[in-house]
């Protein structure tokens, strides 16, 4: 387990070293948040299952989007792929397994990675959720709540002064010339 905060964008690239064709995913825009420690393990395990079912399911070299957005309530980790989809009601199925509803018997072993990301966000007071893409594939979600997010720290790097010439380095001589 973490113990200190880390940043949203440090959590999916953690997930994405821990699947197999991870050159195909796209880590795009993530709103600057730092998740406690506490459930960043889980968390990147779970983003882990979400990402490699998107791969696998997804047509050989075609990209899966991941971003990172704040919410009015927290925050949320989105994975968007362009495979094959599912039906409603395997839709309706795997959200159930995602909820960490049933037991582990219940669960055929293709769709195991489903009944353990529910289990994992269960212990945090994460939710995760698929529903399908406008364009085709899924699109899931892992909603954080804003108790597990800690608050940024701030970019001083804009606001720092920038001398426009060297100082001199003597009180009193002049500036050094340029040439």
């Amino acid at each position: 387990q973490w113990s200190a905060a880390v940043p949203a964008m440090d959590v999916a690239r953690a997930a994405s070293a821990e699947v197999e064709d991870y050159k195909r995913l796209r880590l795009h825009h993530f709103d600057p948040a730092m998740i406690k420690g506490e459930v960043t393990t889980d968390l990147v395990h779970i983003l882990a299952e979400l990402t490699e079912n998107a791969l696998t399911f997804s047509p050989p070299g075609s990209p899966v989007d991941v971003y990172g957005r704040f919410l009015e309530d927290g925050y949320v980790l989105v994975v968007v792929d362009s495979g094959i989809g599912m039906s409603a009601s395997d839709l309706d199925v795997a959200n159930q397994r995602l909820e960490g509803l049933g037991s582990e018997d219940d669960v055929p072993g293709r769709y195991l990675g489903h009944f353990v990301a529910g289990r994992l966000a269960g212990r945090h007071g994460l939710s995760v959720s698929l529903q399908a893409s406008h364009s085709g594939g899924l699109v899931a979600r892992v909603r954080i709540p804003g108790n597990l997010i800690e608050e940024a720290v701030p970019d001083l790097s804009a606001m720092a002064e920038v001398p426009s010439a060297p100082a001199p380095p003597f009180p009193g001589s002049p500036p050094p010339t340029r040439v």
